[in-house]
């Protein structure tokens, strides 16, 4: 017996792939893109949300949770990122070989949050967004 397992980095990829492409923006994966220029985004793998399938296949479907940060150097400049990568990822379907995707949406949203003062060197302003995806076996 066989059972299907995901590659989680392809999901994270995909989610970022998107977001170069809709945004022209830079961005990391679990850290800060090399140009830090503002405004960029950081996309953070999550545990998987949930997964269920049959007895013999318990993990055929799951849905799998990245959290999107947006970094300004002011508030409004964060929300500005923030919206765009909304608008980019807001029902989209990723595709990906040999996996069946459901759309993307908005799981839990934020608001701005800023450094706190001990933080050297210049301020960020950030928000972070988590969005759920749902995969099963093509």
């Amino acid at each position: 017996m066989t059972y299907t397992v995901y590659d989680p980095g392809e999901i994270t990829d995909a989610v970022i792939a998107r977001i170069i492409a809709q945004t022209s923006k830079e961005v990391g994966k679990a850290e800060a893109p090399d140009n830090t220029t503002t405004p960029y985004v950081v996309v953070y793998p999550l545990e998987d949300f949930d997964s269920f399938g049959s007895l013999g296949d318990p993990d055929a479907e799951v849905w799998w949770e990245r959290q999107i940060t947006c970094v300004g150097s002011d508030g409004e400049e964060a929300e500005w990122m923030q919206h765009k990568v909304r608008a980019a990822l807001s029902g989209w379907k990723p595709t990906i070989t040999g996996v069946s995707t459901g759309r993307v949406f908005l799981a839990r949203g934020s608001g701005v949050r800023r450094d706190p003062p001990d933080v050297e060197g210049e301020r960020r302003f950030t928000t972070a967004d988590t969005f759920r995806l749902f995969t099963s076996p093509s």
